[in-house]
């Protein structure tokens, strides 16, 4: 028998939502699990496979509407407040949508709508009582290569105890009142208290950089961002991390509201949740009409985050981390310079969306518009977008060869990956004399 799970949720006033993802990242059949394991302490409610591209939780749902029903992919999203689905996708189920307007985004104006019912199945579970936004979601399919069809945001997972396992891509939903107490730190856990704002996920962090002064705030907890790092331009300023972070590259983003300006850089030190990250990946918006300034540091997204597994338990306030995957890896950046994007529609077409200035892509002659054919030999149609995004995130050194295609020609480069970033030199202290 099906389980039927009503929500007792508060309903968001307006349309009020952050961005679709991250707006300066330069983006350049699991096995079945049990549902009840040796940590869990209750049965889950639901336990799928999920995909882990770029690091982002993407499970299937089947929403049904008017004209029918579909399964589709939508990203477990903790950035968001709200749930949000495709506008166009919704029209074809026929999802009813009250109320269209132009809200603000970065990059500018988006046009969104609300759905007072969103009729969901997650696995065999139907989850009622939903609410959701619509909104286009081109852009995002672009940006991660995969037909995404919506986000799940705060609206239904602060109904549940939610466990992402990202090694073993799966998620389960287990009662809000589930007992988590037996993941103990000796385990290898971890706990972070949050603060739910607006729908928003906050936690506590600090950095460091070659000044040695720390820098702590609260930033937002974002499954649903590419960028391990993406400060808000007031933390900054703030911060000064255009005087302690002076090497830097020039980025433009995709926001939900079209074209964004940003910086990337590196981050020496991170603390977060008692552990501590180096050299960590960096981003922030300079300019993204007007959405660049925000009341908390900025974001905290996948390549953190997914380095272990997730336990959402936002009735306790808190969140629990695993043991990590690979510890005292390095955090993964991109080593080539390219931005990797697809056609909304047809994932196989992979184009430059864009090339940093002074990278080993640019030296190579690739410029943004042209079409990849194939990398090291392989059809680029023959890999997602985030397979072909680790290629190129190294090793230093290694050769990578790049066919593409630019006014109908057919070219060929090669380029050797390396740092994009310089270390910044740490002050020498004076001794007395």
């Amino acid at each position: 028998m099906e389980n039927v799970i009503a929500s007792n949720k508060r309903r968001r006033r307006g349309l009020e939502i952050a961005a679709l993802l991250v707006a300066t990242a330069l983006c350049s059949g699991a096995s079945a699990l049990p549902n009840k394991t040796q940590s869990d302490p209750v049965s889950a409610l639901v336990d799928v496979p999920i995909r882990t591209d770029f690091g982002l939780p993407l499970v299937e749902l089947e929403i049904r509407g008017a004209k029918g029903s579909e399964r589709g992919l939508f990203i477990l999203d903790t950035g968001f407040g709200v749930n949000i689905i495709d506008a166009a996708w919704a029209a074809k189920l026929g999802v009813s949508i009250d109320n269209p307007q132009k809200v603000l985004q970065p990059g500018g104006e988006v046009e969104m709508g609300a759905v007072p019912e969103l009729k969901v199945r997650i696995g065999e579970m139907e989850v009622s009582g939903q609410s959701a936004h619509s909104a286009p979601l081109a852009q995002l399919r672009s940006i991660v290569g995969l037909p995404v069809r919506g986000l799940i945001g705060h609206d239904l997972l602060d109904d549940y105890v939610v466990r992402i396992q990202y090694q073993s891509n799966r998620l389960q939903l287990f009662p809000i009142d589930a007992d988590f107490s037996s993941l103990e730190p000796d385990a290898g856990w971890g706990e972070v208290p949050v603060e739910i704002r607006d729908g928003e996920v906050l936690a506590g962090f600090s950095i460091r950089q070659a000044d040695e002064v720390e820098h702590a705030g609260q930033i937002k907890v974002d499954t649903g961002s590419i960028t391990g790092l993406g400060f808000a331009l007031n933390f900054y300023e703030d911060a000064q991390l255009q005087r302690t972070a002076p090497d830097y590259r020039t980025t433009g983003g995709i926001g939900a509201g079209g074209e964004t300006e940003g910086r990337l850089f590196r981050v020496d030190a991170l603390r977060f949740a008692g552990r501590n990250y180096e050299d960590v990946p960096a981003g922030v918006t300079m300019a993204a009409a007007g959405t660049e300034r925000r009341d908390n540091a900025g974001t905290l997204g996948a390549p953190i985050l997914a380095r272990q597994d997730l336990v959402l338990d936002y009735a306790k306030g808190r969140i629990l981390f695993g043991p990590e995957y690979a510890p005292n890896s390095p955090i993964a950046d991109d080593m080539s310079g390219l931005w990797l994007v697809t056609n909304a529609t047809d994932f196989s077409v992979i184009r430059v969306h864009q090339v940093l200035d002074g990278s080993p892509a640019q030296d190579s002659g690739v410029k943004a518009g042209d079409r990849v054919l194939s990398i090291d030999g392989v059809e680029a149609s023959q890999r997602s977008l985030s397979q072909w995004r680790q290629r190129l995130q190294g090793p230093v050194g290694e050769s990578v060869r790049v066919r593409y295609e630019r006014g109908g020609k057919a070219r060929d480069t090669e380029f050797k990956l390396k740092s994009l970033y310089k270390k910044a030199k740490k002050k020498q202290k004076r001794g007395r004399r």
